[in-house]
């Protein structure tokens, strides 16, 4: 069987057209997002009428409860449009000549570096290995030709996951060899044990480490299009507020996260 056409999980008018189903009879495995659905306590305290002023510019209440539930400081925290918005501009900020890909994993990752003139390539997770990391062969293949390496963590679609005291051996190369470490924790909640999983707490010690969360998984909202990065690199920081456009997160978005 082949097939010319291509979807994200999010494509259901797309796939309805083309297929000629209707949308309320496509069952849809792709988007990875809880089927508890959305929180009852926003259903009852969400006020529409908020969509009549403007958001904070600088989102402080949104980045104090960011703070608040994942420990970061305030000033290592940028929001943006959903995490699409900000692999975009992590990638064409640091324009990696070389980016490594651990996967197979979300494809968006190589899109946008090709987009900033980058290549691309994959360090591969293997079925036969239960998609575990081999960190051994990872280490001899970072060097200073790299200069960025991309971790969805944990990944999709494995579900594999690397603990902290991997991911810090992993931080300690790149550090050495100049390299940026984007993680994408865009589903760490899914983990029974966070702290032992997610990098939040090394920001603090790691300058080359961005790491990319989102309300669209487990807080069942892809439509929000809110996301949001702690990166302990001040000077990125200033240099992306810099040039950011105002208002990137909408009022809704602000309110409900």
């Amino acid at each position: 069987m082949s097939n010319d056409y291509y979807y994200h999980g999010s494509d259901i008018e797309a796939i309805s057209k083309k297929y000629n189903i209707k949308e309320s009879d496509i069952i849809n495995f792709a988007a990875n997002v809880n089927p508890n659905g959305l929180s009852p306590r926003l259903k009852e305290q969400f006020d529409i009428n908020i969509i009549t002023s403007y958001p904070d510019r600088e989102y402080v209440a949104l980045k104090e409860a960011i703070s608040d539930y994942t420990g970061a400081p305030n000033q290592n925290i940028l929001v943006g449009n959903g995490t699409s918005e900000l692999i975009s501009t992590f990638i064409r900020t640091i324009r990696p000549g070389k980016a490594m890909i651990i996967g197979p994993t979300y494809s968006e990752y190589e899109r946008e570096v090709s987009l900033s003139g980058g290549r691309a390539y994959y360090f591969p997770l293997y079925e036969e290995d239960v998609f575990k990391l081999n960190l051994d062969l990872l280490n001899d293949r970072l060097d200073k030709t790299i200069d960025m390496l991309i971790i969805c963590n944990p990944n999709n679609p494995t579900s594999s996951a690397i603990d902290l005291i991997t991911m810090r051996h992993i931080l300690d190369i790149c550090k050495q060899n100049h390299i940026y470490v984007m993680v994408d924790e865009t589903y760490i909640e899914f983990v029974s044990a966070i702290e032992a999983y997610s990098a939040v707490s090394l920001s603090q010690y790691y300058t080359n480490l961005i790491i990319l969360r989102s309300t669209s998984k487990f807080f069942a909202t892809p439509g929000l299009r809110l996301g949001y990065a702690i990166i302990g690199d001040s000077n990125m920081i200033s240099d992306i507020n810099g040039h950011s456009k105002p208002w990137m997160v909408n009022s809704i978005a602000a309110t409900v996260g």
